[in-house]
């Protein structure tokens, strides 16, 4: 099928050229993207005139962007990208990456589409990329794709298991209100213990003034005991002493 293109085609020609290409190509490429339409003799007749209009608009843009292909002339962009065995990469990178790093560091707008890469990138090293400005402003970049270090995480240090004696509950973290409440546990239980010791002491005092008063009744008893033998004695001693005077 002939046609007429619209807009410059990589690998096929530029506006206004009439190129012959397959049906199905034309069909369900060209046309319904607008870039090139069915050579009909009224289009056939404009594009002649479409082709002198093209051709100065790139000697402007030549002249335009010859300043910045200086720039960009063995311009190197790094790339850091995650990558396994053999060197390989685990996504891609496309054109759009590239054009996305050359704009950060020229600070400089980029079209993706600027990039001719005839497929992404899948490997780590050094690739030869062309920035076609314009028609005749083509520079190489040297694009570097490096390996992306991967972060090591330091492995956490297993936990001591509790001893067999001890309970999971006795192993866990006292809370400050656990440890609160213990405290007045201990405080309630040393109380108790002095009222009980002080109970104690008591009884002990009572119990050796009791044996102390009973000690006092006996000792009294005794010497009552003593006195009354004491004072039977002398009667005894007074009734023999009559009988002996008589004699």
């Amino acid at each position: 099928m002939k046609v007429v293109l619209l807009q410059n085609v990589a690998g096929l020609g530029t506006v206004g050229e009439v190129k012959e290409v397959a049906q199905g190509y034309a069909r369900n490429f060209l046309l319904p993207k607008g870039l090139a339409e069915r050579a009909t003799p009224d289009l056939m007749k404009r594009a002649e005139d479409m082709r002198r209009a093209e051709e100065r608009r790139q000697l402007l843009a030549d002249a335009e962007m010859a300043v910045y292909a200086e720039t960009f002339e063995g311009l190197e962009v790094t790339i850091k990208a995650k990558a396994g065995a053999q060197d390989r990469l685990y996504g891609a990178i496309t054109n759009a990456d590239i054009a996305e790093e050359v704009q950060r560091i020229t600070g400089q707008d980029m079209d993706k589409r600027k990039i001719e890469l005839d497929e992404p990138i899948h490997k780590l090293g050094e690739y030869d990329v062309v920035l076609r400005l314009s028609k005749e402003q083509t520079p190489r970049l040297k694009v570097i794709v490096k390996g992306e270090e991967v972060e090591v995480k330091p492995k956490p240090k297993a936990k001591a298991k509790p001893k067999k004696e001890e309970k999971a509950e006795d192993v866990a973290e006292e809370t400050p209100q656990a440890i609160t409440e213990t405290e007045e546990q201990a405080v309630t239980e040393e109380q108790a213990i002095t009222e009980e010791q002080a109970i104690t002491e008591e009884q002990v005092v009572a119990e050796e003034q009791a044996i102390t008063e009973e000690q006092a009744v006996t000792a009294v008893q005794v010497v009552a005991e003593e006195q009354v033998v004491t004072e039977e004695k002398e009667k005894e001693t007074e009734i023999e002493a009559p009988e002996e005077e008589s004699q």
